[in-house]
């Protein structure tokens, strides 16, 4: 008895071709959707560092009140801070930027990063500027408690070129509500290192970082 044959169609697989294509369509259209979210977030201006700064989502006045979203095509000036009696403050106020968010603190995890809210939204922040010192490590205690300090009341978060981390942590500039810029506290003040690679406030930072060196101040330094 011969064995009977499995039939095998002999023509063009056109169904397998329109499922490729297919495919082919749907991951185009992903590439674009994210492609446009990217757009929302693009380097807008120099920075006083020669990098680029991006717009943001949010304006949070820092004296209260609800939050608005920003108006598409409102750009942020360049960030910038300045040295007064009682520390750095954002040069500009800041509830007139489009792209700073004000949120409320509700953990502490380390020196240079936070859980907070933002709109009864649960999110780890890492401060974009600066590097505390780890777990463990001298100076850890300090920073952490600083950085407590600074934030209790709350904080007004400003993105830059940079949104996540390789951990997936929000990375941004982190002001309290009267302005000032906890990033180069912590740096002016001997607990914290000075991020080098990329920022609004990288100069700023890293001369903040050297004057504190210089002067054998705080902790990391004294």
């Amino acid at each position: 008895m011969s064995q009977r044959r499995r039939y095998e169609p002999d023509w063009p697989d056109y169904g397998g071709k329109r499922k490729r294509q297919l495919r082919s369509v749907l991951a185009l259209l992903v590439l674009i959707v994210i492609g446009l979210a990217a757009r929302q977030f693009a380097p807008q201006g120099a920075t006083e560092s020669g990098e680029t700064a991006s717009r943001g989502t949010a304006v949070g006045s820092p004296t209260g009140g609800a939050t608005a979203t920003s108006g598409k095509g409102s750009t942020p000036g360049v960030l910038s801070i300045g040295e007064r009696e009682t520390g750095w403050y954002a040069s500009n106020t800041l509830a007139s930027r489009p792209d700073a968010t004000r949120v409320e603190v509700a953990r502490v995890i380390d020196g240079d990063t936070l859980d907070v809210l933002a709109a009864q939204t649960p999110l780890r922040v890492r401060f974009y500027g600066v590097d505390t010192p780890e777990r463990n490590e001298r100076c850890y205690d300090e920073a952490t408690q600083r950085t407590m300090d600074l934030t209790r009341d709350g904080v007004i978060l400003v993105p830059d070129a940079r949104q996540q981390d390789p951990g997936g942590r929000e990375l941004r500039y982190v002001f309290a509500l009267d302005g000032r810029s906890v990033d180069a506290t912590l740096v002016a003040e001997g607990l914290a290192k000075a991020w080098r690679d990329d920022g609004a406030l990288r100069t700023r930072l890293i001369a903040i970082e050297e004057r504190a060196k210089r002067s054998h101040t705080g902790c990391l330094w004294g």
